[in-house]
C-alpha cells in the first residue's frame, strides 16, 4: 500500500456469516471456511515477512529497529466439523472464542521462544482475553490457559497444564526457565465495543473501541462516528500511550 506499512488482517467473529441467524441453526455449509481465508488474506504469501504455520491465521514478526516482537493470534479458532443434535454447526465462530492445540503448540514452541533479551513482545487478537465479566451466549474458552502460558514467558517460569474441554482439548508444557524473563507489553484487541484496560495477574488486557457508533445515530457520518486508536509504545520507559481518533480516547 501507499504507507509502506505492514498490514495484518485478523479474522473476527462476525466476518464468516455464521451468526446470521442463532447459534444453533448453522450449517455446515452455511459459512466462510478456515481454508477460504487462507486464501482471501493470501496467508501463504507472507505478504509482510511475517512468520506462520504454514499459512495459518496465526503469526509473528519481528521489528529489529524497535525491539518489538509482534505476535497475531487466531481468537475464533473452532473446529467445522463438529455439529450438534439438530446438525448444525455445534460451535460458531460468532459465539465461540479460543485457540486450540496446533495453535497452542506454535505460541508455546515457536512465537515465544528465541526472543531477544532487549526485546518487547506484543500480542493481538479479535477477542480479549477474558476476565471476570460475561458476554452473554457466548463461549471463552480455554482463555485462563493462554494467560497462564504468556505469564510463564513474561516470568521466565514454566507451566503444565491440561484442559477438561472435550471439544477443545489442551496439553500444556512449556518452560521458558532457560529463556528467562522477558517484556511483555500486553495482549491489544477489539471485539468488546468498548474501552477497557484490565490487569490479569500481571497480564495487560487492553480492549479498543469499535468504529461504528449504533447507540447514537447523531453521530452518523460525522468523525465522532469512527473510533480508531494508536499504540504507542515506549520501551525505555515501559509504558504505552493509546492515542484515540473519533470517538476513541486516550490512554495509557
Amino acid at each position: 500500500n501507499d504507507t509502506h506499512s505492514d498490514v495484518f488482517i485478523h479474522l473476527g467473529n462476525h466476518d464468516d456469516g455464521s451468526g446470521r441467524g442463532t447459534d444453533k441453526n448453522c450449517p455446515l455449509d452455511g459459512f466462510i471456511k478456515l481454508e477460504e481465508y487462507k486464501e482471501i488474506y493470501r496467508t501463504k504469501q507472507l505478504l509482510n515477512g511475517e512468520n506462520r504455520n504454514n499459512g495459518s491465521l496465526y503469526y509473528y514478526k519481528d521489528y529489529p529497529e524497535k525491539k518489538i516482537r509482534l505476535i497475531g493470534l487466531y481468537t475464533e479458532d473452532i473446529t467445522e466439523t463438529i455439529t450438534n443434535k439438530q446438525g448444525f454447526l455445534k460451535y460458531t465462530r460468532w459465539l465461540t472464542h479460543t485457540i486450540q492445540q496446533e495453535q497452542m503448540d506454535w505460541l508455546m514452541n515457536v512465537a515465544l521462544k528465541n526472543v531477544p533479551v532487549d526485546y518487547h513482545t506484543v500480542v493481538i487478537g479479535h477477542c480479549p482475553l477474558y476476565h471476570g465479566w460475561t458476554d452473554n451466549g457466548s463461549k471463552q474458552i480455554n482463555h485462563e490457559f493462554l494467560k497462564n502460558v504468556l505469564l510463564a514467558f513474561q516470568r521466565g517460569t514454566s507451566f503444565i497444564g491440561t484442559s477438561g474441554e472435550v471439544d477443545f482439548p489442551l496439553s500444556i508444557n512449556c518452560d521458558f526457565t532457560t529463556q528467562g524473563p522477558r517484556k511483555f507489553v500486553g495482549f491489544f484487541s477489539g471485539h468488546t465495543h468498548q474501552e477497557m484496560i484490565d490487569d490479569w495477574d500481571g497480564i495487560k488486557n487492553v480492549s479498543c473501541l469499535h468504529s461504528i457508533d449504533i447507540a447514537n445515530s447523531l453521530n452518523a457520518n460525522t468523525i465522532k462516528e469512527d473510533a480508531h486508536t494508536i499504540i504507542s509504545i515506549d520501551t525505555k520507559a515501559s509504558r504505552v500511550n493509546l492515542i484515540g481518533y473519533g470517538r476513541a480516547t486516550n490512554r495509557s
